[in-house]
């Protein structure tokens, strides 16, 4: 899949318009449907079911009328109520989190749902005409019984989207969300497996020598932005029919500018300018970082939150727990996983692409560092980043992955010598601390 198809895809599942726009083409393809086997129907519905659905013209018009300005209301609801949670999730939990609340699937199908009501019962009111016309013998029963039933449906909707509402604004429920994101993204960019390829240190010596110097082509950026997603695939496949290797020298969430090397192909006689275009394209370049392959960008949701509660105009610690109990989720999933690759290979074993990435490690520091420095006249928070520590550690079974956590444990031992002043808040941290060196020493011994 292409750069770009693969942004389009993640802005389409992620959008706010999606799913409205497919149940409305749904309600409408329903109303032709329904009319269609009215016309069909109607000397028999109007035999047999007369006593249920008999309603005459007027009345069918009026009962239309009602659920299309019924829905109008519920929909403007909605939309009004949507907009202020955005606001207030934005003020106290971030910015950045307006695509989590975007991405909701239940608000994004309470949304549908009006709107499919409204649609279906104004297609209705175009097949029913006053009483006196000459075309006003035909009332499409069943169909009005139709909008009949779905008003009932969007009625236990709303109930439900307001319930659905207060939950998702409580913080807990936010950082429940932010969390299964930063979850999803560790699935979806750390291998299951850490178990490397066989014979992939011979074929990496059988591909020679790396692009290097002047006997290489520099694909430099043509735009300014954030990189959103890389077409990995797509690169492997143009290096194979170039025969030679793609270096990219940057990674999703890096930000670019015009004449920044992104890129070197090798070797430089087989390259050509309309080379350089597609490995451009291999890239999608926009205005914003994404979590669609940035993982860094996921986890700072979560160290955002973190942060801003243990701001002092909120003085939230408990909120900052929460949100490093779902980084420690995160961890324990991507310790368990290899980091992601740094070089791809075509079907015959020959390398053809090296990336940079970001592994444990780097999601490790990039998230702890930073809390641990705001939390630190918080005990309560700096002991959860030890007990987290320490779970990380049982887990290590890479020792480069273990001297990672050593060092966040010395930095948090630091932390507390100079800043905790009451032995007992030092004591309960230092337990924690304990347990993170005893289990790391299982690992040596």
């Amino acid at each position: 899949m292409s750069a770009r198809l693969k942004y389009l895809h993640y802005v389409v599942v992620n959008s706010f318009w999606f799913v409205p726009t497919v149940l409305l083409l749904a309600a409408i393809l329903l109303a032709v449907l329904s009319a269609i086997l009215d016309r069909a129907m109607q000397a028999t519905w109007s035999r047999e079911l007369a006593w249920v659905l008999w309603v005459g013209p007027d009345g069918a018009r009026t009962i239309l009328q009602v659920i299309a300005g019924s829905m109008i209301g519920a929909t403007s609801l909605v939309f009004s109520m949507t907009l202020v949670s955005l606001t207030l999730a934005s003020q106290q939990l971030g910015p950045r989190l307006l695509a989590i609340f975007r991405a909701d699937r239940p608000t994004q199908v309470a949304l549908g749902v009006f709107v499919s009501t409204l649609a279906y019962a104004l297609m209705m009111l175009r097949l029913i005409r006053p009483q006196g016309d000459s075309t006003s013998d035909f009332v499409p029963l069943a169909s009005v019984t139709m909008a009949q039933l779905l008003t009932l449906f969007s009625l236990a909707v709303l109930i439900y989207f307001i319930h659905h509402l207060a939950e998702l604004l409580q913080a807990d429920t936010v950082v429940a969300h932010v969390g299964d994101a930063l979850d999803g993204s560790v699935r979806s960019l750390f291998p299951a497996t850490s178990e490397p390829e066989d014979g992939s240190r011979q074929q990496e010596e059988a591909a020679g020598p790396g692009p290097s110097g002047r006997f290489c082509l520099v694909v430099p950026s043509a735009r300014t932005g954030y990189v959103q997603t890389i077409a990995v695939a797509q690169l492997v496949g143009l290096a194979e029919q170039s025969d030679g290797r793609i270096e990219l020298q940057v990674m999703a969430g890096d930000f670019l500018v015009p004449g920044q090397a992104v890129a070197r192909f090798w070797p430089l006689d087989r390259a050509t300018e309309a080379l350089k275009e597609r490995i451009r394209d291999g890239l999608t370049i926009g205005p914003k970082r994404t979590q669609a392959e940035d993982l860094e960008y996921a986890a700072n949701a979560l160290v955002e939150i973190a942060l801003r509660a243990l701001s002092p105009s909120l003085n939230d610690p408990f909120t900052a727990i929460a949100s490093i109990d779902r980084i420690g989720a995160a961890l324990a999933l991507a310790i368990g996983r290899a980091d992601p690759p740094l070089e791809h290979r075509d079907a015959a074993g020959r390398l053809r692409l090296t990336l940079p990435s970001r592994g444990f490690v780097d999601l490790l520091e990039g998230s702890f560092d930073d809390i641990r420095r705001a939390g630190a006249d918080h005990p309560a928070v700096l002991r959860t980043l030890a007990a987290r520590l320490a779970g990380l550690a049982e887990l290590a079974a890479d020792p480069e992955r273990r001297a990672a956590i050593w060092r966040q444990g010395e930095a948090l031992r630091r932390l507390v010598g100079r800043r905790l002043d009451e032995p007992l808040d030092r004591q309960r941290v230092d337990v924690e601390l304990e347990r993170l060196d005893e289990r790391l020493a299982r690992w040596d011994g």
